[in-house]
């Protein structure tokens, strides 16, 4: 998997500023996610073109069981 590739950017944004846990929490994919969440690398408040969090990606899909594994987070903005 990618994410155990220390020279992949876990960060990386797209042309519309999203990167990964963007797109996963957008298309509700819970278990990615997880496995996000779980890479200390990961910057789950990092914002989009639009200025979206991917928080707030998951809450405006209605995408519950995300939004609630994010509020468990320390620091999610």
């Amino acid at each position: 998997i990618l994410l155990e590739d220390a020279r992949f950017d876990v960060n990386h944004q797209d042309h519309r500023g999203r990167t990964p846990i963007h797109l996963a929490a957008a298309q509700g994919h819970e278990e990615m996610i997880i496995l996000l969440l779980e890479d200390q690398r990961v910057d789950f408040n990092i914002l989009d073109h639009q200025r979206k969090s991917p928080l707030q990606l998951a809450a405006l899909a209605g995408h519950e069981e995300i939004v609630r594994i994010f509020l468990e987070q320390d620091g999610v903005d």
